[in-house]
């Protein structure tokens, strides 16, 4: 399941560059932007499906994900984080959302999770509605699943819902 997950992932972003590049086409009319919308609109939810499958993974099966925990934090997120796609961001922090509900402070080194959670903080005072709310629900997680781990981040995080 965790193979698979990644596969996915990966699949999406292919077909996301893919379908960019075939809008960059001087031959793309405006039949070829309805289906193009269509795609990314597809994908998109795929890739919320696919959110939603990793976070149950970590929520049942915790001591079985350290690969795709790993992939997320090297490859995926960074990706969909600078990638600067309003969508793609809000999949990281979903993402995001759940290693802080269901892995927590434990499974990381303190170093790592204090970047999470700073990475969740910074996207609380985004422009983007859908990212702030993503990023304010990151930060209910964390004060209701880190226990003493939240204590080093909760002056930034309100500062940052204030």
């Amino acid at each position: 399941m965790v193979n698979k997950s990644l596969e996915r992932i990966e699949e999406t972003k292919k077909n996301q560059k893919e379908a960019e590049e075939d809008e960059d086409n001087e031959d793309f009319d405006d039949d070829d932007a309805e289906v193009f919308k269509d795609e990314m609109k597809s994908e998109y939810e795929l890739q919320l499906s696919i959110a939603e499958v990793v976070g149950m993974l970590m929520k049942t099966h915790s001591s079985m994900v350290a690969e795709l925990v790993g992939e997320l934090q090297t490859k995926v997120i960074p990706f969909a984080f600078q990638s600067g796609e309003q969508k793609r961001q809000k999949f990281a922090l979903f993402i995001l959302d759940d290693i802080v509900e269901h892995l927590g402070p434990a499974y990381f080194s303190e170093t790592d999770f204090m970047t999470i959670a700073q990475t969740i903080c910074q996207y609380v005072t985004s422009p983007s509605m859908s990212l702030r709310q993503a990023a304010a629900y990151g930060v209910g997680s964390m004060a209701q699943h880190t226990g003493e781990a939240f204590g080093k981040i909760c002056d930034g995080a309100m500062q940052a819902l204030n």
